[in-house]
């Protein structure tokens, strides 16, 4: 595919380190560039068959795409679920791997921002981006900002069993009492210090969503 933005001089490409630590590995694989690999994908992957470099410099394809005089599909679900009314299946309610409890009241979540893209390194180094979202803050609901004596754009620490970080506080509708949702792509207020490394017991995710926290607010 065409690059949207080049590489460092004596940067390599994914799929060329990835290979490499294959080969390592046990593995014998010998792609020369990532068309190779997509043309590998498409004979393995049929929903993916009838796309080729060669058409995607000509058409715009969504999958799935059988064949190569298929259009693609526009629409995956337009009229009804592939599958009929759809599949429901119950699952048992499971506590998080840490609770609130007396010292630590307070639930954490953290996400992402509209305007920012992980840990920022390259949207944050975008003047407009960085112009609407300059720095790390929190969001906070106006029960718990009223407990608190927290008032709006005040700095605040924020605080697990794993460390403890300062930033602003917006008092905001949005989180649940109780609950303060923390953006993640800010180096200098770095959400993963403070959140736990527990795993999803089922597909084995970090439990990054939830976890205990305590707030204070910082005398000046």
């Amino acid at each position: 595919m065409h690059r949207v933005v080049k590489a460092h001089e004596n940067c390599r490409e994914d799929w060329w380190i990835i290979m490499q630590i294959a080969n390592r590995m046990g593995a014998n694989w010998d792609y020369k560039n990532a068309k190779e690999i997509f043309e590998e994908i498409r004979l393995v992957t049929p929903s993916y068959a009838g796309i080729t470099y060669d058409r995607i410099e000509k058409e715009l394809i969504q999958w799935p795409c059988p064949n190569e005089d298929h259009k693609g599909t526009q629409f995956l679900h337009k009229d009804k679920f592939s599958r009929g009314l759809g599949l429901f299946t119950v699952v048992e309610y499971t506590p998080p791997a840490e609770e609130v409890d007396p010292e630590y009241p307070m639930i954490l979540t953290t996400g992402r921002l509209l305007e920012h893209f992980h840990t920022g390194s390259m949207t944050r180094n975008s003047k407009v981006l960085d112009e609407i979202v300059p720095g790390a803050f929190l969001e906070i609901n106006p029960n718990d900002a009223s407990n608190y004596n927290i008032k709006d754009r005040e700095v605040i620490s924020v605080s697990t069993r794993r460390g403890s970080v300062r930033m602003e506080a917006r008092i905001s509708d949005k989180p649940m009492a109780n609950v303060i949702f923390m953006p993640f792509h800010f180096f200098e207020a770095a959400a993963n210090k403070l959140t736990i490394d527990a795993l999803d017991p089922t597909c084995k995710i970090p439990e990054l969503k939830v976890c205990a926290c305590k707030i204070e607010k910082i005398s000046m």
